[in-house]
C-alpha cells in the first residue's frame, strides 16, 4: 500500500476519534448525577457511538445494539445472507419490507435530484476501492464499462421485489441507509423507556429528546478538513448528516480523490462544496440529500431548497449548512438562529443566510 493510502487510513482514524470528541462536546453540560450508559459498536463498516441517559439507559443501549446488528445483517453488501447481497448476486429479487422502503425512498431522492444520488453507483465505487479500502484510480475504460450499469432508472420495485434491467446492475444503500437506521435506533431507544440520548453513526448524529437538564443538545459542525469545529447547533429530536471530502479519500501521484462519486461521470464529484450538513427529523432524507447536494453544487442545492422539493420526500422542514471551497457558507435562516459560529474558523461576513 502506498504511503498516501496509509495516510488516508490514518485520516479516517482521526476522523473517528473526532466523532468521539464531538459527542463529548455534545454531552458536556449534562447533569453528572443522571444515570449514563455509553457504548461503541462497529457496524456498517463504521464506528457507532451511543450515549443514553436515565433509569432505562442500559436497556436503551441494548435495544439500540440489537437494531444496529439486525440492520447490518439485512443491508450489508458483503453478508451473503443480506437482502442487498442476494439482489446484487441475482440470488433473489425479493427483499424485506424495510429494505424495499429504503430503496423506494432512495429512488425518489434520485428522481428529485436528477440522479445526483444514485444507489446503483456501487460498481463504480467498488472500482475505486472505496467499498473495501483498497483505493486505486481505475482506468477510463473500466469506468465507462461500469457506467453502463449505473442509473436509478435501471431498477424498480414491484411489491417487495427488486427488478433490474440487467443482471450486472448492483445497488448500495450506504448513502441513505445509515440515516434510516438512525431513526429506527432512536425509536428503539424511546421504546425502551429512554427519552434522552445521542448517537453517531459514521458521522451521522441523531439526537433523541433533550439533555437530562431539558436543554437541547449542542452538536458540533466540522470545517471542510474535518479537523476543527466551525459552528455548534442546538438540536432536539433531529438528525444532522454531513457529507464531505475529508471522510474517505486518498492521494495518488499528487492528485486528491474522495469517495463521493458523481453518477454521471464515474469520478469523484467536482463541485464548489467542501462539505454540506443537512438538518431534518427524517434521517434518510438528511443522509440522501447531503450526498446529492454535494454532487449538485451550491446553486442547484439552494434552488432545490427554495422550490421546497424536499416536501415530496415526506418532510415538512429542511435546513442545511453548506461550506464552500472558497471558505464562504450558505445557511438556512431557521438553523442559523440556533447556531453559534467559531470566530477562529469562520466569520459572520462569510455567511449567507437564506
Amino acid at each position: 500500500m502506498s504511503e498516501d493510502k496509509k495516510v488516508s487510513k490514518r485520516v479516517l482514524s482521526f476522523f473517528l476519534c473526532l466523532i468521539m470528541a464531538l459527542l463529548s462536546f455534545v454531552l458536556t453540560s449534562c447533569n453528572s448525577e443522571v444515570k449514563t450508559e455509553t457504548a461503541e459498536f462497529f457496524v456498517f463498516d463504521t464506528v457507532v457511538n451511543i450515549t443514553a441517559y436515565g433509569e432505562n439507559a442500559k436497556e436503551a443501549i441494548e435495544a439500540a445494539r440489537d437494531e444496529l446488528y439486525r440492520y447490518d445483517a439485512l443491508l450489508s453488501t458483503t453478508n451473503e445472507n443480506s437482502d442487498i447481497y442476494k439482489v446484487n448476486n441475482n440470488e433473489s429479487r425479493e427483499v424485506s419490507a424495510e429494505t424495499a422502503e429504503i430503496i423506494e425512498k432512495s429512488l425518489k431522492i434520485s428522481e428529485l435530484t436528477e440522479g445526483s444520488l444514485d444507489i446503483t453507483i456501487y460498481p463504480v465505487v467498488e472500482l475505486w476501492g472505496f467499498t473495501g479500502g483498497n483505493y486505486r484510480v481505475p482506468s477510463e475504460s473500466e469506468i465507462e464499462e461500469a457506467l453502463n450499469f449505473v442509473g436509478f432508472d435501471k431498477i424498480f420495485l414491484q411489491d417487495n421485489n427488486v427488478v433490474k434491467d440487467d443482471p450486472k446492475v448492483q445497488i448500495d444503500l450506504g448513502a441513505t441507509a445509515k440515516g434510516y437506521i438512525g431513526d429506527k435506533v432512536a425509536e428503539a431507544i424511546k421504546n425502551a423507556g429512554c427519552n434522552s440520548a445521542v448517537l453517531s453513526i459514521g458521522g451521522n448524529v441523531v439526537t433523541v429528546g433533550t439533555k437530562p437538564d431539558g436543554k437541547d443538545f449542542n452538536v458540533g459542525i466540522t470545517w471542510t478538513d474535518g479537523k476543527e469545529i466551525c459552528a455548534t447547533v442546538s438540536l432536539k429530536d433531529m438528525s444532522a448528516v454531513t457529507s464531505g471530502t475529508y471522510q474517505r479519500n486518498f492521494t495518488e501521484n499528487g492528485v486528491f480523490y474522495h469517495h463521493i462519486i458523481d453518477p454521471k461521470t464515474g469520478y469523484p464529484a467536482q463541485s464548489d462544496i467542501g462539505s454540506v450538513t443537512i438538518f431534518t427529523s427524517n434521517g434518510l432524507v438528511a443522509d440522501g440529500l447531503s450526498t446529492a447536494f454535494f454532487v449538485m453544487g451550491s446553486e442547484k442545492a439552494v434552488e432545490f431548497y427554495e422550490n421546497e422539493k424536499y416536501s415530496e420526500l415526506g418532510t415538512d422542514s429542511l435546513d442545511f449548512m453548506i461550506i464552500k471551497n472558497d471558505g464562504t457558507c450558505i445557511v438556512t435562516e431557521s438553523i442559523y438562529s440556533n447556531m453559534k459560529l467559531n470566530s477562529d474558523c469562520i466569520s459572520e461576513s462569510d455567511v449567507t443566510v437564506i
